[in-house]
């Protein structure tokens, strides 16, 4: 990443040959994070139809919620060893068993009900005492504190109250099925071709030569290969975006570009 002239930012992202459309899905997952997908535009720096292109039609899933298997696994891991333990002991199976069921969650965008179920299994599986039960129920900070937000790393479980966490209450918010209440489910979003109408849920679709003399908040330059005309093509694709560009480069097209580009 580095500043454009603008004070925008540039993201290089590297990927195989023929393979850019998973990489273009972590792309539009970022830039989704960050609200701006309503102001972006996908170019393509190959020059057949647009109807023919691998991109045209492509379903992109944003994955709003990918990550929150990592951030189970975090909070629950935290409970003895970085919270506060007052009041907690853990299962007498011992800290392995938590670990291991933990790794059966599913890999999926969004919990399933497999996944909820052994979740509350864990976080039931350590024992509160009634006292500290008491005081977390008596204090509206630390009671239902903590809910989900989204960034652009992904999904994290957050809580108005700055006082030390107690383990109890990570606890206590994962032992009821209800811990997913407000983990935004996946959406997808559609990229189509210009000159077929832009809606909600799609992405505008053009040649880097259908967008010449055109300017978009936020450019997603998707490159293949080498073009007969690559310096002009290359030029004409980094220079559309006002605010941030990310260029989507195979290993022949990336070869192409300024040495001193930094890859994500």
């Amino acid at each position: 990443e580095f500043e454009l002239r603008s004070h925008g930012r540039v993201h290089l992202w590297r990927s195989e040959s023929g393979g850019d459309t998973g990489t273009l899905s972590q792309v539009l997952a970022f830039i989704d994070a960050e609200r701006l997908l309503a102001q972006t535009v996908v170019l393509t720096t190959i020059e057949s139809p647009l109807t023919d292109s691998p991109l045209a039609g492509l379903n992109v899933e944003l994955g709003t919620a990918r990550g929150w298997q990592d951030e189970v696994r975090k909070q629950l891991g935290r409970v003895l060893k970085f919270y506060d333990p007052s009041g907690v002991k853990a299962p007498k199976r011992g800290e392995s068993w938590i670990e291991q069921r933990l790794l059966e969650l599913s890999v999926e965008p969004y919990p399933t009900a497999n996944d909820i179920q052994l979740v509350t299994r864990v976080a039931a599986a350590f024992s509160i005492s009634h006292a500290v039960r008491s005081r977390i129920a008596s204090n509206p900070l630390l009671r239902n504190g903590f809910a989900w937000r989204l960034s652009a790393q992904g999904p994290h479980l957050r809580r108005p109250s700055t006082a030390p966490v107690l383990g109890a209450e990570i606890l206590l918010h994962f032992a009821v099925p209800e811990w997913i209440r407000g983990l935004a489910k996946p959406k997808t979003v559609v990229i189509r071709p210009f000159n077929l109408g832009n809606s909600a849920g799609t992405v505008p679709l053009y040649r880097v030569s259908d967008f010449k003399g055109l300017e978009a908040e936020v450019v997603v330059l998707v490159m293949r290969g080498r073009l007969p005309n690559q310096r002009e093509a290359t030029y004409v694709g980094i220079s559309r975006a006002r605010a941030l560009l990310f260029i989507v480069a195979d290993p022949t097209a990336a070869s192409t570009l300024p040495r001193a580009f930094v890859w994500d």
